[in-house]
């Protein structure tokens, strides 16, 4: 009978070349050999995980392969040692750089950034790159991987004050009046997408991203329960449909041009979002209905004032003159003072010329 000592798997002398996915696939065949098929595909789908997600669990690898969990964990020890000895592929280390030096992503955009690189093959969930760095005995990366709502996100450790410093922010607005033009500033370092997703885990919140010309995203957030505050942008499109109801485009450039009858001090935080953003804030309130694109106050704001002066215009679409506008706030108890100021302050008329008013 012919014996002899058993097979040993001689290690690599150098780390294996490519992508992540082909490094690993290099060196699982170098630890299992060609006649082992099997714990290679099981070893990498504990490793790479499938379709972009994370990877899956040693149980839920082990239960799919009708294998026992001791029997996963061994044969991932076995490619550990063939792997410690090889060294860190060096797409695996350029992959964890980008990531660690790189702002706060989403873990897509995240994954994008190395397939668009060339560190891998495909779009590689980070949490991916966390199990082949512990395959490999690789240094510990410099970011983490969390979950937000349903949006995992990679976060850098030289990041990390920042997104707190995020959440105290988003934490101390909760408690704020809620108002039509909240904007919540991205930290620096910190994406756009990242800040909805970190607004977006929280149910109190709704988060639009507005793209802009420049290929950025701006991005509104609101709380979805409101205060008892509106905020001065509300206020005036409340107003507005008060005194007659408009389409949405039309409310949009009249909010606009609203504010610039505002006093500076009231107006200087205050911005109009886009169009469809501002349509969504005021069903979602439910200060407005609409119906066939026209949009109605559901609760009318009214005003003193802008009923007084409401009155004096023409139906049909007819003008006035400042003389006879201040007659009509004298005659409803304002004083010659204040009315000649608050011709000007009221949204729903404007001036055509030098002394010459309609309504909005």
């Amino acid at each position: 009978m012919i014996t002899g000592r058993p097979l040993v798997r001689i290690a690599p002398r150098s780390p294996p070349p490519g992508p992540i996915e082909t490094a690993v696939g290099l060196l699982l065949g170098h630890a299992f050999g060609p006649l082992r098929p099997r714990p290679q595909r099981l070893i990498a789908a504990t490793l790479l995980g499938t379709g972009g997600h994370p990877p899956p669990s040693v149980a839920t690898v082990a239960a799919s392969a009708n294998l026992s969990i001791p029997r996963v964990n061994q044969l991932r020890r076995e490619a550990r040692g063939i792997a410690a000895a090889a060294g860190s592929p060096a797409s695996l280390l350029a992959a964890m750089k980008v990531l660690a030096e790189g702002p706060v992503l989403v873990a897509a955009d995240a994954a994008a950034a190395n397939q668009a690189a060339g560190h891998t093959t495909n779009a590689l969930h980070p949490s991916c790159l966390m199990q082949v760095a512990r395959l490999f005995g690789a240094p510990p990366p410099a970011f983490a991987v969390l979950r937000h709502g349903a949006v995992d996100m990679v976060i850098p450790d030289r990041l990390v004050p920042a997104m707190a410093a995020l959440r105290h922010d988003l934490r101390r607005l909760a408690y704020a009046s809620t108002m039509v033009d909240l904007t919540v500033a991205a930290p620096a370092g910190v994406s756009a997408a990242a800040c909805a997703a970190v607004l977006g885990a929280d149910p109190r919140w709704t988060v639009h991203l507005q793209p802009l010309d420049d290929g950025q995203l701006r991005w509104w957030a609101w709380l979805r329960h409101p205060a008892a505050q509106i905020g001065v942008v509300a206020a005036q499109c409340l107003r507005l449909l008060t005194a007659q109801p408009r389409p949405l485009t039309q409310l949009h450039a009249a909010t606009t041009a609203a504010l610039q009858t505002l006093p500076p001090y009231d107006r200087r935080a205050a911005t109009v979002p886009p169009a469809p953003v501002l349509n969504s804030w005021l069903l979602e309130q439910r200060h407005t209905r609409e119906h066939d694109g026209i949009l109605t106050a559901v609760t009318p704001l009214t005003n003193r004032l802008d009923d007084a002066l409401l009155a004096v215009i023409p139906t049909g679409g007819g003008s006035v003159n400042r003389a006879q506008l201040r007659a009509a706030l004298t005659a409803v108890g304002y004083t010659d003072a204040s009315a000649a100021t608050l011709v000007g302050r009221s949204p729903v008329i404007q001036r055509c010329d030098h002394d010459t008013y309609i309504a909005r």
